[in-house]
């Protein structure tokens, strides 16, 4: 199974249906996750605290 950045989104911010998606990654026999699919999930929970990013970073620059 190739693991998909919207279905890794999905399981860690509880969406609905997670649990079908976290089972079946589970229960795989392989799973596989490609570098720009790791980048594009962490980019997109990050997304989620933009605003407490660039207030850590302002803090930080000053």
């Amino acid at each position: 199974m190739i693991i998909d950045s919207s279905a890794l989104i999905a399981i860690l911010r509880l969406e609905p249906g997670y649990e079908r998606l976290a089972l079946a990654i589970t229960q795989a026999r392989r799973r596989l996750l490609a570098a720009p699919t790791f980048l594009e999930t962490t980019m997109g929970l990050a997304g989620d605290r933009q605003d407490e990013i660039l207030d850590a970073a302002a803090v930080q620059g000053r």
